[in-house]
């Protein structure tokens, strides 16, 4: 007979592990001139790549706005729409040197009465390859629900949804401005709805891509329905704009526009965009793509959740380093609640932007970035993509319509409170990561249970192979009191990505955790 291997179990407990990071810094070596060297990407996008054969107009004058037809006229160009909150317009060309000609002798020969730019492109953050795999296997039901997917969502646990209360029909909705949403999907169907189309300009913002849908299942897709997944704020209502085509990318005009729509939305409390593009501080554009967001806001007393972006700060150290003004936007303007990631140890994500305050390496510079205002887990989040299917995905995006969704469910709860109690409760109620952890800059990763006011009292653990590091699958979890062979007080099971949660334990005593699972070693301790 053949002799079967035994392999050992790695356990790492959440209240005592640290994850040791190196935080990396750009040391610049040469002084004195600084040479400038080829940009990076903000959101995979080059920065001053713009939607080609577009210009948008601003009138100075109502006069101006009452004559734009004659000015599209003059050059030849189509209206595609009209922003009546900043009195904008998008123009449309046959040709992207016809639209550079326009560009020119507007800015030129109507400067008294229009000014004009180009349509900047924005997009999807790039999405970072995340080392961690879900072991496969049939699922099991967990706590209240019976929706299969949830024992490969870590992050569910993370957060302590499951412990965090049955979610309300009072839960606020959310608006996924972004790709579009596959309102098809069973997950979503009959609780998405389209509002509209800014890429072909219609009123089906069906998704082609796949990073709306993604986004709109980890804010709220259905629960207990014995399929899939289950989103943060099941109970809300999802309203799809697509501002993004096929490939991810699509003009800040056609953002700023659908975030001042579906401001105006009644029907809509919380804002989602996990996308993003550069923008030079001060500029018009700038400040324009500001006031909007601002309008929302401030005006409209929403909640902007918006990616804090997967580029690591080089962007930023880049564009600092040699005086450039960049901005990544919209995640850089007070009035959003931006998101950064984490991952299982609450670790900063090693793809996400954070904030920072420190010199260059050769003394030139300061790096002092402060926008990121919450922490969310963004590493292996399992949601929903169109054609009924469902992935696993990594990035600031994912974490965004985490937060979003909590917001719901916390806004829920609490009809009268406004914005800004709202997110002041998240980041209060959020747990502490710091330096330890890989944040330069201590931030708060969103706690719901505390965030609802509920309690609950245990650990959470991963459960990982020595041999591999990939996590072990339906591993037994025994807590015993006062030693290994004491009292048992709580049993849990592994999920698909090795996460056990001991709920129901007393606090101050001492508990000590028997780990077994067939073909592996056991463990104690």
């Amino acid at each position: 007979m053949k002799k079967r291997k035994s392999r050992s179990l790695i356990l790492w407990l959440l209240p005592v592990a640290l994850l040791a990071l190196w935080i990396l810094f750009p040391a610049i070596a040469h002084t004195g001139q600084k040479e400038m060297k080829a940009p990076p990407k903000i959101s995979g996008i080059k920065l001053g790549d713009f939607i080609p054969s577009q210009i948008v107009i601003y009138a100075k004058t109502k006069d101006a706005k009452k004559d734009i037809l004659k000015l599209a006229g003059d050059v030849r160009a189509s209206v595609l729409h009209e922003n009546t909150h900043f009195d904008m317009f998008l123009f449309s060309f046959l040709t992207d040197t016809d639209a550079a000609a326009a560009l020119k002798k507007i800015n030129k020969k109507y400067a008294g009465l229009y000014s004009a730019s180009r349509n900047w492109k924005f997009g999807i953050p790039p999405t970072p390859v995340s080392p961690q795999k879900i072991q496969g296997g049939t699922a099991v039901p967990q706590h209240v629900t019976n929706d299969p997917g949830a024992k490969a969502s870590w992050w569910l646990q993370k957060i302590k949804e499951p412990n965090s209360g049955n979610p309300l029909a009072a839960d606020k909705n959310i608006a996924i401005i972004d790709t579009g949403v596959d309102y098809t999907h069973s997950e979503l169907e009959g609780k998405a709805f389209s509002v509209f189309d800014y890429v072909n300009w219609d009123a089906d913002a069906m998704d082609d891509h796949g990073h709306g849908t993604h986004c709109a299942g980890i804010a709220a897709a259905k629960a207990a329905n014995a399929s899939g997944i289950h989103g943060v704020s099941p109970l809300s209502k999802i309203y799809a704009y697509k501002v993004l085509d096929r490939t991810g990318s699509g003009g800040w005009y056609q953002i700023m526009t659908a975030i001042t729509d579906a401001a105006d939305n009644p029907n809509v409390s919380i804002l989602s965009l996990s996308l993003g593009g550069g923008m030079i501080s001060g500029s018009t554009d700038y400040t324009t793509f500001e006031a909007a967001v601002g309008y929302a806001r401030w005006t409209k007393g929403k909640i902007v959740c918006v990616a804090a972006g997967n580029e690591a700060n080089i962007n930023l150290y880049y564009n600092n380093y040699y005086g450039t003004a960049y901005r990544p936007v919209p995640a850089y303007f007070p009035a959003c609640f931006t998101v950064g990631a984490s991952d299982h140890f609450d670790s900063r994500a090693d793809f996400t932007n954070y904030d920072v305050n420190i010199a260059s390496g050769d003394g030139t510079v300061t790096y002092n970035y402060s926008f990121v205002d919450i922490v969310s887990p963004g590493v292996a989040i399992l949601s929903t993509v169109p054609g009924e299917r469902y992935d696993s995905w990594n990035g600031t995006s994912m974490a965004t319509p985490m937060v979003a969704g909590a917001c719901a469910r916390v806004w829920g709860k609490n009809p009268g409170f406004t914005a800004a109690q709202v997110q002041n409760k998240l980041t209060t109620t959020g747990k502490a990561v710091a330096q330890a952890q890989g944040w330069p800059i201590a931030e708060k990763r969103i706690d719901l249970m505390k965030a609802l006011g509920a309690t609950a009292t245990g650990l959470q653990g991963f459960v990982y192979q020595a041999e591999t590091a990939y996590p072990v699958y339906n591993v037994k979890v025994e807590a015993h009191a006062g030693s290994a062979s004491g009292t048992l007080a709580a049993t849990a099971y592994t999920d698909k990505s090795g996460v056990f949660t001991l709920t129901g334990l007393t606090g101050g005593t001492t508990y000590y955790l028997v780990m077994s699972k067939a073909g592996y070693l056991g463990y104690s301790g």
